[in-house]
């Protein structure tokens, strides 16, 4: 059975999923979570993990390589190897909203080859950071867009925080082979149970404890994504969640005018938000789903929706290895891995 292993790590918990796919659907085989103590920090520019007083060793080094890892380090590399994630795995990850920039915008249609020099110089237009500070990705689409031009969905982050992630989950010995933005982790996980069709414009809206994520697609691309921090109580929460919604849906009327939201999709472990999920369709004028997107997940069923980015981005290990964002400098160095050692065994078995 091919294992695919999802993380996302936010700044209070590291999500932590395991898939597997055997002849049929991916199956749930784990899911399991973990606080970040507050002295420990992943991504950070100062550092990648801030060092804590109890340090251990890596069990299964080689004589004179072993490394010390922090107590979390260590805890973090032991829910792995519980359930049989072994040291060199391929990992999926997704860096967190506030390190990254994802921008929509339109450009004259060109080749392939022009694309390569021409989308970063005008996607400086659009960014915080000066291009050579970020690493960064794009796909082009030629949906909801004139014939004379193409559409461009930049994913940019700073360097020095998606290096501190991969050099995080390097140091206990495990391979960053994917790294991308939350909105395609769970745009992902929505077209894999079907909740979402090609055709349909969707809301796919993620309601948190303080914040939500709120993401426009059709055809699998993403036309927009915001992400919203507001009040834990009850009614501030739900208010600002409606008011967030509004905002998102006028700026996308704004952009495409012709366009309408046939299909909102909200989910959230607030039982609250799920009750009152119906009004916000109501005020917005738009089919509103409410739902346990684990549902559709083989042997997944009750399992928190907090798990939704880390399920997306096992998925993608699985079923879409070599497409969409990829901010993972590494991918290219695993892929030549693969190769060498397909190599090496169609060599051995031609001798």
């Amino acid at each position: 059975m091919k294992k695919a292993v999802g993380v996302y790590v936010n700044k209070n918990i590291l999500h932590f999923v395991v898939l597997g796919r055997g002849m049929g659907r991916a199956r749930l085989l784990a899911a399991e979570s973990i606080k970040i103590p507050p002295d420990v920090t992943i991504g950070s520019v100062a550092s990648s993990v801030k060092p804590i007083d109890t340090t251990v060793k890596q069990a299964n080094a080689k004589p004179g390589h072993q490394k010390t890892l922090t107590a979390f380090e260590f805890a973090v590399k032991n829910l792995f190897n519980q359930h049989n994630v072994k040291d060199g795995q391929i990992i999926a990850a997704a860096l967190p909203p506030e390190f990254i920039v994802i921008r929509y915008f339109q450009m004259a249609r060109l080749s392939v080859t022009e694309q390569k020099a021409a989308v970063p110089f005008e996607a400086r237009k659009y960014l915080p950071y000066k291009l050579e500070d970020v690493v960064y990705a794009y796909t082009i689409s030629y949906d909801k867009v004139a014939s004379n031009k193409m559409a461009v969905i930049f994913v940019a982050a700073e360097k020095a925080p998606a290096a501190n992630y991969i050099r995080f989950f390097e140091n206990i010995g495990f391979k960053i082979g994917y790294l991308e933005a939350i909105p395609y982790s769970l745009k992902r996980f929505f077209y894999y149970i079907k909740s979402v069709e090609l055709a349909q414009t969707t809301a796919l809206m993620h309601v948190c404890q303080d914040s939500a994520n709120i993401n426009l697609v059709r055809n699998k691309v993403l036309y927009l994504t915001r992400n919203v921090s507001f009040s834990t109580k009850a009614d501030d929460k739900f208010d600002s969640l409606l008011s967030e919604a509004r905002l998102s849906f006028d700026y996308f009327h704004r952009q495409f005018p012709e366009e309408k939201i046939e299909k909102m999709i909200i989910w959230s472990d607030d039982k609250d938000i799920q009750v009152r999920a119906e009004n916000v369709g109501k005020d917005l004028n738009v089919q509103t789903k409410t739902a346990n997107p684990f549902d559709g997940i083989e042997g997944a069923s009750g399992y928190s929706v907090e798990y939704a980015v880390s399920t997306g981005l096992a998925l993608r290990s699985i079923y879409e290895p070599n497409h969409d964002i990829n901010l993972s400098p590494g991918f290219r160095l695993i892929e030549v891995e693969k190769l060498i050692k397909l190599f090496i065994v169609e060599l051995c078995i031609a001798v």
